[in-house]
């Protein structure tokens, strides 16, 4: 998901559409505004924190079936190094295992 520098969805995958709950009408709509299949209560202020301090944060959210996934908010800059809003990746928690050997693995299911 692609917001502009005030929150205002700019364009989002298909993979995001399913996740999160998000619809053809969400676009050119603020982030506040959203009605998402998941509880991300506090996904607003966490964007503006990384507008504000250019660093990239991550959620831990939940759908409505209970299963947890891991949003990532990184700011979204633009060729002058300009900041121009942010950009949001979103997996299932358990998409992610770490094998015995500590390595970030990504299972096929994700």
């Amino acid at each position: 998901v692609m917001t502009t520098a005030d929150l205002i969805i700019r364009q989002f995958t298909p993979r995001a559409k399913t996740l999160l709950g998000l619809m053809a009408s969400d676009l050119g709509r603020p982030v506040s505004r959203l009605r998402l299949k998941v509880d991300a209560a506090r996904l607003r202020d966490v964007m503006l924190l990384v507008i504000r301090e250019l660093r990239h944060q991550q959620l831990r959210v939940h759908d409505k079936d209970g299963k947890a996934l891991l949003i990532r908010i990184a700011p979204c800059r633009t060729v002058e190094e300009r900041i121009d809003g942010t950009i949001l990746t979103a997996h299932y928690e358990d998409a992610f295992n770490v094998s015995a050997g500590g390595k970030l693995r990504i299972s096929a299911e994700a």
